[in-house]
């Protein structure tokens, strides 16, 4: 997925957004959600290649999108795009290590009105 991107940026960006969908999806999985990568627009190639929109959505059936937003080690803010500021049922960080083998579940939030949200606004999993 990163090598199909017109630019090192954006296949970094599709990288660790990939990342975060998958240890997202399996957290809850392994908590008994059922959830639908085919249906998530961040696992989709086709739109990864051709849109310019910065997606980490997951489907949970019968609830909605999930977005999964990475950030990296001693991160302060999460981003937020404008574009997945709306529809989606909640928006939880996932922090990656430098390594990238590791992540880390940081919080959760149901709304955000901000393209950078404070890591320590976030609320727990729970």
């Amino acid at each position: 997925m990163r090598r199909r991107q017109a630019t090192q940026k954006k296949g970094n960006q599709v990288y660790l957004n990939t990342l975060s969908v998958s240890f997202v999806n399996s957290y809850l999985r392994y908590m008994g959600f059922e959830t639908d990568l085919e249906k998530s627009n961040s696992w989709n190639v086709i739109q990864q290649t051709l849109m310019d929109v910065d997606v980490a959505d997951l489907s949970l059936k019968n609830l909605g999108l999930l977005e999964c937003r990475s950030v990296l080690e001693d991160a302060q803010f999460v981003y937020v795009p404008p574009e997945v500021q709306s529809n989606r049922i909640g928006y939880v960080a996932v922090q990656i290590s430098k390594s990238f083998r590791e992540a880390k579940l940081l919080g959760f939030v149901k709304h955000v009105q901000t393209d950078f949200l404070p890591i320590n606004q976030l609320q727990p999993l729970d």
